[in-house]
């Protein structure tokens, strides 16, 4: 967000300038749309997962299996959005629109068909993944990321479903931990990453999301429980 903001900022060279609140300043993530139809803001990052009845077709780019990469992905939504095929879009004007990476399914046991799925409980990140799991005979468990290592653990799912960034992430703070190495992650910028890898376990921090809950400067390093707990009071996201 900063440098996108900056970026505007020194080439309007005084014709525009934007003005950003951090901490959910002027309003909770679900009431993003709202604040921008009612002109209390100008522009908003919108996550169209939390209103999701404001945005019924945005359920098609959750399907899973439809695009090879984030990019491909990020690149359809966009087409699709400037070509009036979404609905809830009608009274924004938007200026970028992405999408995460594709999900992979990560098991215990090894998989080697979709046979070989049926009937395991497989974490999924939203309704529409679950569904499809769902539908190949697997059971969609909707569940929180930071939740994933004790669920599997105790028997109540076989499975997630995560970006192959999360594992690699998740790996490699487990085996810090069993070095007993104490583990500082950088460029944490949401309250999502810090509640995650609070969950898995991570020492420290390093990130802009110290500066927008006040913390301290982004290069300095803070105690990952308390940065979670803090910044997922700022914005009202339950911290599990």
């Amino acid at each position: 967000m900063k440098p996108f903001v900056d970026a505007i900022n020194s080439e309007a060279k005084g014709l525009l300038e934007i003005e950003v609140f951090f901490r959910g300043a002027l309003g909770k993530p679900a009431q993003q749309p709202q604040l921008v139809r009612d002109g209390v803001a100008d522009i908003a990052f919108i996550l169209p997962g939390y209103t999701a009845d404001q945005f019924p077709d945005n359920a098609v780019i959750e399907l899973p299996g439809l695009f090879r990469d984030q990019r491909e992905a990020s690149l359809a939504y966009t087409r699709m959005i400037a070509a009036n095929a979404l609905r809830g879009y009608e009274d924004f004007f938007v200026i970028t629109a992405f999408t995460v990476e594709p999900h992979s399914i990560h098991t215990r046991q090894p998989i080697a068909s979709l046979e070989d799925l049926k009937g395991l409980k497989i974490r999924a990140n939203n309704p529409t993944e679950a569904a499809t799991f769902e539908k190949l005979g697997m059971r969609g468990i909707v569940m929180p990321a930071n939740q994933i290592a004790d669920a599997i653990g105790s028997g109540a799912i076989d499975g997630a479903a995560l970006p192959p960034a999360m594992l690699v992430v998740k790996t490699i703070v487990t085996l810090g931990r069993e070095l007993n190495m104490r583990v500082t992650v950088e460029g944490v910028e949401t309250a999502q990453q810090a509640t995650f890898l609070d969950g898995i376990n991570a020492d420290q921090v390093q990130g802009f999301l110290l500066w927008t809950t006040g913390l301290g400067p982004r290069r300095q390093r803070r105690s990952v429980e308390r940065l979670a707990k803090k910044a997922c009071k700022a914005i009202d996201t339950p911290r599990i």
